[in-house]
This record gives C-alpha cells, sequence and structure tokens, in this order.
C-alpha cells in the first residue's frame, strides 16, 4: 500500500471515529471500544473452544445449551471457567448482540449484563483478579454505569 493511501486510510478511519464518539472523550471511546473487541474476542474464544468440547457428542454450544442435559451444561460450564478462566452463555454472546441490532432491538440492557456475566463468571477463580479490576486506574465511563464518575 502506497504511503498516499495509507494516509488517506488513516485520514478516513480518524474521520469515522470522531463521527461515532460524537460527545464521549476520546479516552472514554478508546475504552469502549477496546471493551468491546475485547468482548468480541472474548465471545468468539469461548464459542469455538465449547464447540469442540462437544464436537463428540455432535452438538454446538448453543445447541448443548438449549438442551436439558444439566449435567452437560455443568461440565462444559466448568471446563470453560477451568482452561478459558470464564464462562458466558450463548444469549450473551457476541454474536448474540449483533443479532440484536439486526432486529434494531436496544443492546445497552443485554450488552451490560453479558459483561457482568462474563466477570460474575470469574469469582473465586484464578482469572477473577484480570476480569475484576479496573484497567490503568481507568473509572467506568457514563456508558458503563449510567452515572458521570468525575
Amino acid at each position: 500500500m502506497s504511503e498516499e493511501l495509507q494516509q488517506k486510510l488513516r485520514s478516513q478511519l480518524w474521520t469515522v471515529a470522531n463521527t461515532l464518539r460524537g460527545n464521549m472523550s476520546a479516552s472514554d471511546f478508546m475504552y469502549f471500544t477496546l471493551g468491546f473487541i475485547f468482548y468480541k474476542y472474548l465471545s468468539e474464544k469461548i464459542e469455538l473452544y465449547a464447540n469442540e468440547e462437544l464436537k463428540e457428542d455432535d452438538l454446538t454450544f448453543r445447541e448443548a445449551w438449549a438442551g436439558t442435559d444439566e449435567d452437560l451444561k455443568a461440565d462444559l460450564k466448568e471446563a470453560c471457567v477451568q482452561d478459558l478462566g470464564y464462562f458466558v452463555e450463548p444469549e450473551y454472546l457476541y454474536s448474540t448482540i449483533i443479532a440484536m441490532i439486526d432486529r434494531k432491538e436496544n443492546i445497552l440492557p443485554s450488552l451490560e449484563r453479558s459483561l457482568k456475566k462474563i466477570e460474575d463468571s470469574t469469582i473465586g477463580q484464578e482469572s477473577e483478579d484480570d476480569f475484576g479490576r479496573p484497567v490503568f486506574g481507568h473509572r467506568p465511563c457514563i456508558a458503563q454505569t449510567g452515572q458521570d464518575s468525575r
């Protein structure tokens, strides 16, 4: 890619980012965006892991969770927490949130529950500190708490 094309792309991306963040500070927007990317990563990682674990049962993560085998669900949840450090049910995955957007539904309550479910799944686990503490002392923004933290 030429230097001129790279500069044009950078400029366009910066313009899009400024438009998207609206009145949110650049710092809050960065934390929101990085958090959303991390949430997508965690969702995709657990779905791939669970699907692989369930391959012998000829089930997907969503199918297993929609089923009635509570022992299978408990074993799968335990394996996820043990191997990945967290757990999130299929109804709280990133792909579910995207489907809600496609249906023009308000995602904020579900997104908040999704992130809380991930954090709660780590309580009492080795990964608890990794998910429960603020990043670099950053205070939650209004979008996360509903109130100004300043």
